[in-house]
Order: C-alpha cells, then structure tokens, then sequence
C-alpha cells in the first residue's frame, strides 16, 4: 500500500487493491496453506481466480467481523455468480502485487 501511496493513486483503487489482496492472502493462508508472497506459484492464482468465480458475490469475506455492519446476506445480488470484470480486476490487482 504505500507503493501505492507513492504512486498518488486514488483513494478508490487503494481500496480495491487491498480488498483484493487481502482476499487472495486469506484464500491462500487457509486453502492452501502458503503465508508469504514467495510461496505463491502461478497455478495458486489460477486456483484462486477460478475460486472466485464460483464462490458467488460476498459469501468469501476477508473478516467475519465485516459481515455484522455490511450484511452481506441481506444484499439482492448475495451468492449470485461474480462477473468476469471483478475477476479481471482480482488478476490485474494481482499482478500489480506481484510485478508492481
């Protein structure tokens, strides 16, 4: 995040890109297992990315905690399929992290 500070991105794409990363770092830490960015091999992304896209929209979390004041359940769109954009946007947020 402060590559991101440095490189005077938005506020909005700051946000985006630690959402996604901290997705990515809990799917990785408790699907697979790996808790430093070294470990990660290019079929961990591709895992993660296909995971994505059948999890459904706000059934993964980063927090539980976030579910209380969000109530994610509750939203019209809850569970129904992620589009092929937010998985795009994953997979570019990704690669910013890992070639940044």
């Amino acid at each position: 995040m402060i590559y991101c500070t440095n490189k005077y991105l938005t506020k909005k794409t700051m946000k985006s890109y630690e959402s996604t990363l901290k997705l990515f770092a809990k799917y990785m830490k408790e699907d697979k297992n790996i808790y430093s960015p070294l470990k990660v091999k290019t079929k961990d992304i591709k895992q993660y990315l296909e995971f994505t896209k059948t999890k459904g929209k706000y059934s993964y979390v980063i927090d539980i905690n976030s579910t209380r004041s969000n109530n994610p359940s509750a939203r019209r769109d809850f569970g129904k399929p992620v589009s092929i954009w937010t998985v795009n946007s994953y997979l570019r947020n990704i690669k910013v992290f890992f070639h940044g």
